[in-house]
């Protein structure tokens, strides 16, 4: 999925995995060894870009196209964030990295509760790692009939823990906090 497809699915679906909206989102993403930070502004119910700073990136921070270097990285968005003014220090991580699993699924019309373990069941079904050791994340984008019974279409973001965790690590060097 390249850079703009990822942006245009968030956008058109209004995808930041919040509890509640909050104005304006930071989206950070990694590709192609290229830094990309979106700000977006909400405006009625469309989100509209604000600001994008796209940034190359030392090769020498890379091994196999995956971050190796994380303080540098982390120093270099401490850098950008203090020489642009931000509007917020909530951030959206969009990643097109392999050990990040972005799937679009049909799950039966249920609680909460329900989705997360068919989910749950689903993503440990074709992952190499147990599930507790799996990071997930799910909203709900719209309903469907799938033999004439009620299902949800749901997209969800997955990780191994310690892949959010050193993620969440390297935005927090920032003073900011990763939100999703």
């Amino acid at each position: 999925m390249t850079f703009m497809h990822t942006i245009r699915l968030f956008l058109k679906n209004n995808i930041y995995f919040e509890k509640k909206t909050v104005d304006p989102k930071l989206c950070i993403m990694l590709s192609n060894q290229t830094l990309f930070m979106i700000e977006l502004h909400k405006k009625n119910s469309n989100y509209l870009i604000h600001t994008v700073i796209q940034e190359p990136l030392p090769e020498s921070w890379f091994e196999d196209n995956q971050l190796v270097n994380d303080t540098e990285f982390g120093n270099r968005l401490k850098k950008i964030y203090s020489d642009h003014p931000f509007k917020t220090k909530k951030v959206v991580l969009i990643s097109d990295s392999p050990t990040i699993i972005m799937r679009i699924m049909t799950v039966p019309k249920t609680n909460a509760q329900g989705i997360n373990e068919y989910i749950h069941k689903q993503l440990s079904s074709y992952t190499l790692f147990s599930g507790h050791e799996l990071y997930k994340n799910w909203k709900i984008l719209d309903t469907v009939e799938v033999h004439q019974e009620p299902h949800y279409r749901v997209i969800v973001l997955a990780c191994k823990q310690d892949t959010f965790t050193r993620w969440e690590a390297i935005i927090d060097r920032k003073s900011t906090r990763l939100n999703s």
